[in-house]
């Protein structure tokens, strides 16, 4: 029973120390280890006072995460293809955020993941930093950059294409209002994400507002403009 305590203890201080879990997903992160803390409670393995400090703990390093990565872009199921920078050539493909480039060794089996400072690297053999990540540019230690071009997201274990049709955006969209409008919360965060994974956005100028966009120039009285595809 003690090993079993004492294992328990080890594997909530260890989770403190994988900074790939941490900043990778923040939330699941914390909600495992708060469920750690409570059964360690429960169990009589702790005692109240050393709980709360155990939550705080948590809480601060969940927190010091969700703001680290807040400003990536290279979503974790995401399908993206793997341009060079020099000349906009296709090299390669992302897939939930490892890399297939047949031929380009340099970039072969490369995996996105966070180091200990909540940079985003790609990664050799998920433990050599090969360099950086800045929004959807990747710098190679070696000097070239090169783009991540959004295809597509996974889910339920299939890619949905990015939108690049704007009436297609705009259903979508309509979608997610009438879910908001209907409480629906589950089903509107879908159409986020879904909206998320399109060459377009709304209106910076109108805001797509059916009052405003009709002498709109910066839409054309659209409500929608184009993303740039490198934010």
């Amino acid at each position: 029973m003690h090993l079993q305590i004492d294992e328990r203890l080890r594997l909530y201080q260890a989770a403190f120390h994988y900074p790939a879990h941490i900043y990778g997903d923040p939330e699941r992160w914390r909600r495992e280890q708060m469920q750690a803390a409570d059964e360690l409670l429960r169990d009589g393995v702790i005692e109240a006072p050393e709980y709360l400090d155990m939550r705080d703990e948590v809480l601060a390093v969940h927190t010091h995460a969700v703001e680290r990565t807040a400003g990536d872009a290279l979503e974790m199921t995401g399908v993206y293809a793997v341009l060079d920078a020099s000349n906009g050539g296709p090299v390669g493909r992302l897939e939930r955020r490892f890399l297939s480039a047949g031929t380009r060794p340099e970039l072969n089996h490369l995996t996105a993941l966070h180091d200990a400072n909540g940079q985003l690297q790609l990664m050799r053999d998920r433990r050599d930093p090969v360099g950086p990540v800045y929004g959807l540019e990747f710098h190679h230690q070696n000097g070239s950059r090169y783009h991540f071009r959004p295809l597509g997201f996974f889910h339920l274990g299939r890619i949905v294409p990015l939108i690049t049709d704007p009436d297609h955006h705009q259903v979508v969209a309509a979608l997610l209002l009438a879910a908001i409008e209907a409480g629906n919360h589950l089903q509107a965060e879908l159409y986020r994400k879904r909206l998320r994974w399109s060459e377009f956005r709304t209106c910076p100028t109108c805001s797509g507002r059916f009052a405003l966009r009709g002498d709109c120039s910066t839409c054309d009285g659209q409500g929608i403009t184009r993303r740039d595809p490198l934010c």
